[in-house]
């Protein structure tokens, strides 16, 4: 009988970056070395020759053999100058991944096929660690979005990395994974009762079980297996209808926006041993667009991210888990007018400017927090980098202007970049 080695969901926090994921959304045909150094410039100071970059660039053409393979050298030569301008070595920290790899989206202007990968690579899979600690991609065998479908199958190619299915759907920008404790969004919880219990509630008694345990306790209980932790926490909110302001919070509406990633960031260990937490709250001096009339659904946002601080401060106290301790990191963000097809304005909708979406290293008492950045609240960016200096960090803004809009629509850095591999030493 072949037995699988044990594997635990790697953290969200502890540990030292050893591999990472990058997406440049830009053609790789039409890139410079300049262009480069100019968007990952202070990431390759900061992080130096420790780490592997993998990258994702956006070849979007029609299939071209001679093309691709054109398009593939030329991405590689400006990398590889950009390395070098910083002291790394190309062949040993880069492995470069055209999208052709993943499947053709049909093009609805000109019928064509063409070759398109997800921009925005945290939520095809999760990463895993065997006891060697070697990473396992776990990726849900019912992802059926086509733009991110594959992603995980690239990197398997490229890398060698194994893939473990699982029938759970899995959306890594809604799980925080601490030392041994998963924070959950309930959407997924939702999510996971229409797919594999459908017509069900989650109170209702699992099939075959004499009503010994409940669809959410069968749920809860697979999804800590899963991601071999001892807590897991599933993380919601109930109330709150917005009246002016349109925001995504994911199919059930069950988060204040759809994914956790968006709001929480785990941060380590606080002073007095206990879980630090960095907590979203929606400054209204730096919403672009702001007036009078969509105060009231800021914050009616700013109550549901208070509700979730609420339900983490049970655990630990009122059941099992680890305790936590919180830091409020003031979020921006715009209001945007939305159109119907003859131009008439239907709606407004909320774009957060997400600091929270930010990559943490901790370990051996180094804490190092890599942040967005956006070109609306550089003000904002500053008190953000002080309050972190304070709380004993050491911040780095990597992710350029030049990168706003994709940070904006996905969510900021956590989306475009993933950890693949941590290592505690």
């Amino acid at each position: 009988m072949h037995c699988y080695p044990r594997l635990s969901a790697q953290s969200s926090v502890y540990g030292k970056i050893e591999q990472l994921l990058l997406v440049y959304p830009g053609d790789p045909r039409e890139i410079s070395r300049e262009d480069i150094l100019d968007r990952f410039g202070s990431l390759f100071e900061h992080l130096g020759d420790r780490v592997t970059y993998i990258i994702l660039s956006n070849y979007s053409q029609p299939l071209d053999v001679s093309d691709y393979l054109e398009a593939r050298e030329s991405f590689t030569k400006a990398f590889s100058h950009a390395l070098l301008k910083s002291h790394l070595y190309p062949n040993h920290h880069t492995i470069h991944i055209p999208a052709p790899l993943t499947a053709p989206v049909q093009d609805l202007k000109d019928g064509e096929p063409h070759l398109n990968h997800s921009q925005f690579v945290q939520d095809p899979f999760v990463v895993m660690q065997t006891t060697n600690r070697e990473s396992v991609l776990l990726e849900s065998f019912r992802t059926l979005n086509p733009k991110n479908q594959m992603v995980a199958e690239q990197l398997a190619a490229a890398t060698g990395m194994f893939i473990r299915p699982t029938e759970y759907w899995l959306e890594g920008g809604n799980i925080l994974v601490g030392s041994d404790f998963a924070l959950v969004g309930e959407n997924l919880l939702h999510r996971n009762l229409e797919l594999l219990f459908p017509g069900k509630n989650l109170e209702d008694e699992t099939p075959g079980d004499s009503g010994r345990q409940t669809i959410k306790e069968a749920i809860t209980t697979n999804f800590k297996q899963l991601l071999g932790v001892r807590y897991l926490q599933w993380l919601g909110s109930t109330s709150g209808i917005l009246k002016k302001l349109k925001v995504d919070q994911g199919k059930h509406r069950l988060q204040p926006f759809f994914h956790l990633d968006h709001y929480l960031t785990l941060a380590g260990m606080s002073r007095d041993g206990d879980e630090l937490v960095l907590v979203g709250k929606i400054n209204f001096d730096h919403v672009v667009g702001f007036k009078e009339e969509f105060r009231a659904d800021l914050s009616q946002l700013n109550t549901l991210l208070d509700e979730v601080v609420s339900q983490l401060r049970k655990s630990g106290r009122v059941f099992p888990g680890p305790r936590f301790e919180f830091q409020t990191l003031p979020m921006g963000g715009s209001i945007e007018k939305e159109m119907d097809e003859k131009g008439k304005v239907i709606g407004h909708r909320f774009h957060p400017f997400s600091y929270n979406n930010a990559q943490v290293e901790w370990y051996h008492g180094v804490k190092r927090i890599y942040l967005p950045r956006y070109e609306q609240t550089e003000t904002l960016e500053e008190e953000i980098m002080s309050d972190l200096v304070g709380k004993g960090f050491s911040p780095v803004r990597f992710i350029a202007h030049a990168f706003d809009h994709h940070a904006i629509q996905g969510g900021a850095l956590h989306c475009m970049t993933k950890v693949l591999k941590r290592s505690i030493y």
